[in-house]
Parts: C-alpha cells; structure tokens; sequence
C-alpha cells in the first residue's frame, strides 16, 4: 500500500500534469485564433489590391495621354536636386534600421499564417517541408553540422551526436531528480547550450524542460531567434535551474505542438522510463500538421528504449542511447 506522502506525490503529479495540459489547450486554441485573424489581414490586403491597381493603371493611362501646353517664350523652371547628406558619425550611422532583421521581420509577418500549425480542426493541413529541407542525420561524437547554413537558408546542427538540420528547432529536456546523478544535468545543460549556440543568427530555438510538468524560460514566448543574446539569457537561465521531481514529458510535448509554427525538428531527451501511452499521444500531437521529425537520446539509462524508439520511428527521426562516462 502507498504511503500518505507518497499518494500526495501522485496527486500533485496528476494535478499539475492536467493544469499544463490545460494551459496547452488553451494556447492551441489561442493559435487558431491569431492564425485566422492574420489571414483575414491578409485577405483584405489582397482585395485593396485588386481594387486599387486598376484604377492606377487607368490614371496612368489617362495622365500618359494628357499634354499640357506652356505658354510660349516660357523658360522651363529650374530643378532643384537635394542630395542626403550620409551620417556624419558613427552614432548617427547606427541608428538605421538593418535591413536584414527588416527583411526577416517582413517575412515572418506574411509566412506565418501560412505555416502556423492547426490547432482546432485536426483535419487541416499544414504545407509540407520540401523533401531533405529538415531531418536528422546520426552522427558519431557531439559534433555538430556548424552554425553555418546548409544552403538555401537551412540551418544545421547536433544534439548528444545526432545531427539535423532546418530553421526552427525544439529541445525536450529531462530535469527530473535522477538527473542529478553522475552529473547528467551538468552534460546535458552544457550540452543543450552547445547545441543553440551552433545555430545561426537566422534560425530560432525553443526549449522546454520537464519532470512533472513543464518548466520553459520566463523570457520565452513562442520562437526565440538564435541571436547571442537569446543564447545568453538561455545560459543564465539554466544555471539556476536544479534537477527535481518525476518523469513526465507528455506536458512539455504539448507545449510544443502548442507553438505558432512547428519546429522542424524536435529532440527530446530523457535518462528513464517515460509513461507507457506518450509515444500514442506524441504520435496524435503530430499528425495535426506537417510531421515533425523527433529525435531521441536515452541518457544513461535504456529502461525507456522502447517508448523513444518508437516515437523516433513514428517521425522519421533517430534513436540514440548515450552514455554520460562516454559522452
């Protein structure tokens, strides 16, 4: 028979896992929201244009055909040009706009509604990556593919040897107590820093963490771009965190499938036995939408081998065991 703590244990443990879920559900439904009102912006931007183009084109038209006569002996009038005047001093120089977070900006703006993943009707879809877009490559080492891209603005890196490339990338990362054991919290923090500080400035990063529930930044809100000050405030951040609690990801997966956009490929990482029913459950998460490829890590411990494998295999994604004396 339980004890009294024990059965407390459990309760909070399903208590928390129902509020997270909840709170997921509620952001799901928060998604479709922005998305449908995103498209209705776009919609009626496309309808005054169409409006409103040709009605120029026969002002155009009508202004091309129009001559206007000068009275004669008339001088043209003179044209005055006025050149800008460039900064005069760095400071003054800084203050402009780059045109690369603008043209980022911009492209975020539009492509979002289009990729933003449905969060109510599961029968919609989501257009499909191109094929070799986003995926996994199991690498020997810890290596990563490098923070450069892999042509066509692709972004390329590695977790715990298992490299992947794309442009939005997902961490799932166990902070449960046994973590604290043979110092596997300490690998895989740095390790997780690794990993995002190899990304490029143009590709995002969202990470989650997770015991009995879901634990992700403060800071964070949905995409977070690969920028060395994001990557700082992921280190500070994680240096405060201490390992605790149970093993229950299912949370921190519906925090992600939560986002406006998947991820191209998601990691999730564990060092023990996960429920029996989260590879059915991840596998329904990730059949709403385009497919996101999950990579797997047994840190330590294999207990949950078969549970990662298959969610790896249902994705298309890689399973790898890792031993925290050989890593």
């Amino acid at each position: 028979m339980p004890t009294g703590a024990s059965h407390q244990r459990s309760e909070a443990s399903q208590l928390a896992a129902a509020n997270a879920r909840l709170a997921a559900t509620l952001r799901l439904m928060e998604a479709e929201r922005t998305r449908l009102l995103r498209q209705r912006r776009v919609h009626l931007v496309l309808l005054g244009l169409a409006i409103s183009l040709p009605v120029h084109i026969l002002i155009l038209i009508w202004l091309a055909n129009v001559r206007i006569e000068r009275p004669a002996g008339e001088e043209g009038a003179g044209v005055e040009v006025t050149l800008a005047a460039l900064p005069e001093t760095p400071e003054e120089a800084a203050e402009e706009t780059p045109l690369a977070d603008v043209a980022m900006d911009a492209i975020e703006a539009v492509t979002s509604a289009d990729q933003a993943a449905p969060a109510l009707d599961p029968s919609s879809a989501v257009s499909e990556l191109r094929a070799g877009d986003a995926g996994s490559l199991s690498i020997g080492g810890s290596e990563g593919t490098g923070g450069t891209g892999l042509g066509g603005g692709v972004a390329g890196t590695s977790f715990f040897g298992v490299g992947a490339k794309g442009t939005r990338f997902a961490y799932i990362v166990d902070m449960s107590g046994s973590m604290e054991t043979n110092q596997k919290w300490t690998l895989a923090r740095q390790e997780l820093e690794r990993s995002v500080e190899s990304l490029p400035d143009f590709a995002y990063f969202h990470v989650v963490l997770f015991s009995y529930g879901a634990v992700v930044p403060d800071w964070q809100s949905g995409w977070n771009r690969a920028r060395r000050l994001e990557t700082l405030r992921l280190h500070r951040w994680l240096s405060n965190i201490a390992p605790a609690g149970g093993t229950e990801p299912g949370p921190a997966f519906f925090e992600v499938f939560a986002l406006d956009v998947l991820p191209d490929v998601l990691y999730f990482m564990t060092d023990g036995q996960i429920p029996s029913n989260t590879p059915m459950e991840v596998r329904r998460l990730n059949g709403r939408g385009k497919t996101v490829v999950i990579n797997t890590i047994a840190f330590g411990d294999e207990s949950g081998r078969d549970a990662l494998r298959q969610i790896a295999e249902d994705s298309g994604g890689t399973y790898r065991f890792v031993s925290p004396g050989g890593f």
